[in-house]
């Protein structure tokens, strides 16, 4: 019980004078509890991707889409529910796979 008490006495004047947003901070995570902030930050995190994603990565890749669909006339990219119907339809997203199959059927 005595180290309790000294612990408290040194400890909290110290947290309080060095740094008080380290003492807020650290009684916010005990109320929360550590998963839970854990999560919060996840949270933070996937909105802060999916931003990203939407507003800078998409139109980049939606323009190489559209530069392979001028490219190869069998490249295409097929929806989940075309995929789960027929699995060999992905192959239509591979650049130039389908076209050189075809080749290489042609020349045997």
């Amino acid at each position: 019980m005595k180290w309790k008490i000294a612990t408290l006495i040194i400890a909290i004047p110290l947290m309080i004078a060095l740094s008080p947003e380290l003492a807020a901070f650290g009684t916010f995570i005990q109320i929360i509890g550590l998963e839970f902030l854990l999560v919060l930050i996840e949270v933070q995190l996937i909105a802060i991707f999916t931003y990203v994603y939407r507003d800078q990565l998409k139109p980049m890749l939606m323009f190489v889409h559209d530069f392979l669909t001028k490219l190869d006339s069998n490249y295409f990219l097929p929806s989940s529910q075309l995929v789960a119907q027929c699995p060999p339809l992905i192959l239509h997203a591979i650049l130039g796979l389908v076209s050189f199959y075809w080749l290489f059927l042609v020349l045997i």
